[in-house]
């Protein structure tokens, strides 16, 4: 009874939460300081959502997703958030594969394409996040623009879960050229995050968020 108390009101929340702004029900974080869309948090509603079978409801937070897009490819919220437009892919690359609508896939699979391609031209040649992301701003509680990791661990999911998708909807061109940029993206990670591990005072590896 305890674990459905805890499933119910997680259920509620997220649709208590729900405004109608400019004509569009938006899926927020919260109602006091977060009371707005905010690409991140919202998407793990719709994540949610998904799962809970409500496919009409999630469609909705996909909408506004859809209508966040910049014509250079990009999907952002806030400046230099560079994750946003990875995890915008993978929120997109899961909405299809979850419902299992080829179909939506298909149709908008150009957006696909223009945020791929958006992430990749982002690396930046200038150390020390040389061909990585550009400065950014990481979030949770890291104030200031900085060159930091935690954008790539959602670059790196979108960017991978689109290439699923590729493979999954028989485009097999694209899937084998982004997995070439995703191999040589990660190699410039796994360059760099042997260059920034620590260990702490107990002898445990672990690679800080700011390079």
């Amino acid at each position: 009874a305890t674990i459905q108390g805890l499933v119910d009101s997680g259920i509620r929340n997220i649709y208590q939460s729900r405004e109608v702004k400019g004509d569009m029900p938006l899926y927020q974080p919260g109602v006091t300081v977060l009371r707005h869309f905010c690409l991140v948090d919202s998407t793990f509603m719709i994540e949610a959502l998904l799962n809970l079978g409500q496919e009409e409801d999630a469609k909705i937070g996909i909408d506004r997703l859809m209508f966040l897009r910049k014509p250079d490819g990009s999907c952002m919220d806030f400046p230099r958030h560079w994750k946003e437009t990875g995890i915008a892919l993978w929120s997109l690359s899961r909405y299809a594969r979850l419902t299992g609508n080829r179909q939506w896939a298909e149709e908008n699979w150009p957006t696909f394409q223009k945020a791929f391609a958006y992430i990749i031209g982002l690396r930046t040649g200038d150390p020390p996040n040389r061909g990585l992301l550009p400065d950014g701003f990481g979030d949770a509680g890291l104030l200031g623009v900085m060159p930091e990791d935690s954008n790539l661990r959602w670059t790196f999911s979108g960017l991978r879960t689109a290439i699923e998708t590729a493979h999954w909807l028989g485009k097999e061109a694209d899937a084998k050229a982004w997995q070439r940029d995703y191999d040589d993206f990660q190699a410039a990670f796994r360059k760099a995050a042997q260059r920034d591990m620590k260990t702490d005072a107990k002898g445990n590896r672990y690679l800080p968020v700011p390079m």
